[in-house]
């Protein structure tokens, strides 16, 4: 397949020159800015800001794809950049389909964990901030721990492998179109407070005993069934 390169040039030019898009519609929270400052100053800068020439030349350039790392820098800070050969409707297209074609993607926790124990945090040429431990702590968090083990429970709560393959793009579509796709887990992430997740955990294995559940996922999905029959008065 042939295809199209739009970037016109690679540059680097001060923060002042760019300005964010009017039409971005991604929000970034204090912990994804905290954490992109921790990579940033820890590492530096390892992709370009994707911007294009300012249509209503308010500015130089106007940001296309990268406006978090844009804003943790000052107006003289030198950024590197991607200057893209698009058409204001274009530029709208790849504003309104890079992220979240990019959230498309799945996830194999083990293939994390596996990258997190085999990073040798001893080897970089720098000392690691306390920043950058508890970043890399809050990912294998989210993304990892608790996928390969169960906090340690007084009930007989075991985890079961999934030992389905993932399909190939390819054999993944023509079972769809068959409807041959098997039904797979889907997951539910609660974040609490140190003390109440304790309290949490605690309830739960009590319930898994009243409820004669073997796993946490169980226990959770029977408390709910519970409940609404409670609120329904069944």
């Amino acid at each position: 397949m042939e295809l199209k390169n739009r970037i016109k040039e690679h540059i680097t030019v001060k923060k002042s020159e760019i300005r964010p898009n009017p039409n971005n519609w991604r929000l970034h929270p204090t912990e994804q800015i905290e954490g992109l400052t921790t990579v940033l100053k820890d590492i530096g800068f390892v992709d370009e800001l994707l911007v294009i020439e300012d249509p209503e030349k308010k500015a130089t350039y106007m940001l296309i794809d990268g406006e978090a790392r844009w804003s943790v820098h000052e107006a003289d800070d030198i950024l590197p950049c991607a200057v893209l050969d698009l058409t204001e409707e274009e530029a709208k297209i790849v504003l309104t389909t890079f992220d979240p074609i990019s959230s498309f993607a799945g996830t194999d926790p083990r293939k994390l964990e596996s990258l997190m124990k085999n990073t040798d945090m001893q080897k970089l040429e720098e000392d690691v901030s306390d920043e950058m431990k508890t970043l890399m702590a809050d990912i294998d968090e989210k993304f990892a721990t608790g996928y390969n083990e169960l906090p340690p429970q007084e009930t007989d709560a075991y985890f079961v492998e999934n030992d389905r393959e993932a399909l190939p793009p390819s054999e993944y579509m023509k079972n769809k179109e068959a409807g041959t796709v098997p039904v797979s887990a889907q997951s539910i992430q609660i974040k609490v407070s140190p003390e109440e997740y304790e309290a949490c955990m605690q309830r739960l294995k009590e319930l898994a005993q009243v409820y004669s559940t073997n796993t946490l996922s169980d226990t959770f999905v029977k408390l709910i069934q519970e409940s609404k029959n409670y609120y329904d008065g069944d």
